[in-house]
């Protein structure tokens, strides 16, 4: 089960889409104000970081069944290709809505590293539906020999 190379890959996104969903998003400094934007401050993209935190761990678990998994990784890629673009759009309507209310202000909205983690998921992901259509090749042949 874990020492597959595809269940390490999922439980690598799991855990980064969790750091993603407790970890500030970007730092928002107003003058001397500075204030954190976390996942959690909306409700949708925290449904959304959360699911794609729990199906990896749902995924290892499915080992025995190939097809199913491989199913749920291409669902997983597209909640992670979603909560990346949800990510960029969220921050950039909160940086230009800040720009627009204090435009006389110092204001910066600096963009923390749980932003790019589902970029990173992706990739892994990738690699996860390469290693299970390796296996699912090998098992095909093996019932080929019987």
């Amino acid at each position: 089960m874990i020492q597959r190379i595809q269940s390490l890959y999922m439980l690598l996104t799991a855990v980064l889409m969790a750091f993603a969903a407790f970890k500030p998003l970007a730092h928002i400094t107003i003058g001397s104000d500075v204030s954190d934007l976390f996942a959690y401050d909306l409700i949708y993209l925290e449904i959304l970081v959360v699911i794609s935190a729990l199906l990896p761990f749902v995924m290892i678990w499915l080992f025995k069944d190939l097809l199913t998994q491989m199913r749920l990784c291409f669902a997983e890629l597209v909640l992670l290709v979603g909560t990346q673009a949800f990510f960029i759009v969220y921050l950039k309507r909160i940086e230009n809505g800040v720009l627009a209310q204090f435009s006389g202000a110092d204001v910066f909205v600096n963009m923390t590293t749980p932003v790019v983690f589902p970029a990173v998921g992706i990739v892994l992901m990738l690699l996860a539906v390469r290693a299970l259509s390796k296996d699912f090749k090998k098992i095909n042949s093996l019932n080929r020999i019987r």
